[in-house]
């Protein structure tokens, strides 16, 4: 999970520091992320990572570094697939605080009242179901 966490961590600072800073991939620039990268691989010990840098809505630059399989000595492409874990979790967290932010979503109301199906808990069935309790 740690590992998980560092390269979300790592794809954000990329982001944000391209955005920031205006950054043009170039030779120079793919070369000073990838020194990056393969630094924090060798750190946290992993085979592989694929990534990309993105700039406001546009894709600069992919790519990917190690092994998508060591013992058979495949190399990691942009399209090797990866166990995604626990991240669907964090991903979920950020959608339902956008929509809060766009006031889609109340995060106190009733879950009913954006599902076509009811949902209670037999055990609570005066206590309504919300967002933030589901998010918890």
């Amino acid at each position: 999970m740690k590992k998980l966490l560092f390269l979300i961590f790592i794809s954000l600072s990329i982001f944000f520091a391209c955005k920031k800073q205006e950054v043009a991939i170039d030779t120079s620039s793919k070369s000073e992320v990838l020194k990056i990268i393969e630094a924090e691989k060798g750190l946290q010990n992993l085979n592989s990572v694929s990534f990309c840098v993105v700039k406001e809505d546009s894709l600069l630059w992919v790519g990917a570094s190690g092994y998508a399989d060591k013992a058979a000595n495949k190399p990691a492409t942009i399209d090797t697939r990866y166990l995604i874990a626990s991240i669907s979790k964090s991903i979920t967290a950020v959608a339902a605080l956008m929509l809060t932010d766009k006031n889609i979503l109340d995060l106190d109301a009733d879950i009913n009242k954006y599902l076509p199906f009811q949902v209670r808990n037999p055990n609570y069935a005066n206590t309504p179901i919300t967002a933030r309790m589901l998010l918890n």
